[in-house]
């Protein structure tokens, strides 16, 4: 090969090499930019999921029914559950929410999903709190 052919070639990896990183970075922006928007509707059917991942939320009301702590200390004055496709936190008797957290729902454990549609009782805003943060 001469001079010639090795610099036809090397001009060509280069250019090859650049497109496919121009690909990549736009590929990635592309990917950043579906996260930051949440979709409308979480997906049709629960991906299979690996042997071995498990969900672990340190409060166990917000994760696992438990009525304990509500039946302990009277009727709840709050509740925990979805509203508009995140959480948001109700006072007893109300339409409207007391809190709200941007938490996309979609992104959370089915089992999760399913307390949170039926709802998360709390004794008092603080305990809602927590249940928020378990879930941020």
């Amino acid at each position: 090969m001469t001079h010639k052919q090795y610099k036809t070639y090397t001009l060509w990896l280069l250019i090859i090499t650049i497109t496919a990183l121009v690909v990549t970075a736009a590929m990635l922006s592309l990917k950043r930019a579906a996260a930051a928007q949440p979709a409308a509707a979480p997906p049709a059917a629960p991906a299979p999921e690996e042997p071995g991942i498990a969900y672990y939320t340190p409060n166990p009301a917000s994760s696992q029914e438990n009525s304990e702590t509500v039946e302990n200390s009277g009727q709840p004055e709050y509740l925990v559950t979805l509203y508009q496709g995140r959480l948001g936190v109700f006072k007893e008797g109300h339409t409207s929410p007391v809190l709200t957290q941007d938490t996309p729902v979609y992104l959370l454990p089915e089992e999760d999903i399913e307390l949170l549609k039926k709802g998360l009782p709390a004794k008092d805003l603080n305990e809602a709190r927590k249940i928020l943060e378990d879930y941020d």
